[in-house]
C-alpha cells in the first residue's frame, strides 16, 4: 500500500495492513482532529474510519470519514473519497498520482472541495504536492506541499515527522491570504494489534484559509489510537 495517500488522508496516521490485501481499512480515535496543523474538531476528540481497495496493477480507491466540528456549526461528518495509482520508478522509488474530494455534512457543505495530488516515496521518506481550485470552498485555489519521514526505532516503535506549507493562489482582485506552515513530530507504538501515537502538532496561522475559530490553540499534543482490519 503506498504510504503517500495515508499522509494525505489520515494527517500522518500509521497504516498496519499488508501489501497483499486487496481490501483494507482502519478505525481510529484521536484526541483532536488536526488537518494540516489546524483543528477540524474544535480541539475535541474525533472518530475516524478509512476503507481502501488496492488493485493488482497499482490502482486504488477508497473513502475516509471523520467527525468534524467548526465554530459556525454543530458536529457533523466529513467524507473524503479518493482515487489514484501507484507507479514504480525504481525498485525503491514509487510515484503516487490521484484525486480526492472532501465533502462536509449539514450546514458545512459550502466548504466542499476537490484536490489533485502527485508525490514520490522512497523507503522512510515521502513528499507530495496537492492542488485545489477552491480550497475549503474559497474563491481562490491553493497548493499544499508536504514532506514526511518515518524512522523505525524497533519493530514496535516508530518516530514520525512532517512538514507542510499551504500556498494560497490569488485570482483576479481576490486578496491573497498568508502562507500557512504546519509541522508534526511524534512517536508511534504497536501493541496487541493497535497503534498508539503521541504527536506534537503546530501551525503559524489558522484563520486565513480555514473556517475555524482563530482563538483556538495553534499547537497541541494529539493522542491517536488506530486499529487496522
Amino acid at each position: 500500500m503506498p504510504a503517500l495517500r495515508l499522509h494525505v488522508l489520515l494527517a500522518g496516521l500509521l497504516h498496519a495492513v499488508t501489501a497483499a490485501a486487496q481490501f483494507s481499512g482502519t478505525v481510529a480515535a484521536v484526541s483532536d482532529y488536526r488537518f494540516r496543523g489546524v483543528s477540524l474538531s474544535q480541539e475535541k476528540p474525533a472518530a475516524q474510519l478509512t476503507a481502501t481497495y488496492d488493485g493488482p496493477t497499482g490502482g486504488y480507491a477508497g473513502v475516509f470519514a471523520s467527525t468534524v466540528e467548526f465554530a459556525s456549526a454543530a458536529k457533523t461528518i466529513q467524507l473524503v473519497g479518493f482515487l489514484g495509482t501507484a507507479i514504480p520508478i525504481t525498485s525503491s522509488v514509487h510515484a503516487d498520482v490521484g484525486v480526492d474530494y472532501a465533502s462536509f455534512g449539514g450546514a458545512l457543505h459550502d466548504y466542499n472541495y476537490a484536490e489533485a495530488y502527485v508525490g514520490v516515496s522512497s523507503g522512510q521518506y515521502s513528499g507530495s504536492v496537492h492542488y485545489s481550485p477552491e480550497y475549503f470552498g474559497a474563491s481562490d485555489g491553493s497548493l499544499y506541499g508536504a514532506f514526511d519521514v518515518t524512522y523505525a526505532v524497533s519493530h514496535r516503535i516508530t518516530l514520525l515527522g512532517h512538514l507542510g506549507m499551504l500556498l494560497p493562489i490569488k485570482r483576479g482582485d481576490v486578496p491573497s491570504t498568508r502562507n500557512l506552515l504546519d509541522a508534526r513530530a511524534g512517536v508511534g507504538f504497536d501493541f496487541a494489534g493497535f497503534n498508539l501515537q503521541l504527536a506534537w502538532v503546530t501551525t503559524n496561522a489558522v484563520r486565513a484559509s480555514y473556517p475555524i475559530d482563530n482563538r483556538r490553540h495553534k499547537d497541541t499534543f494529539v493522542i491517536s489510537v488506530l486499529r487496522a482490519f
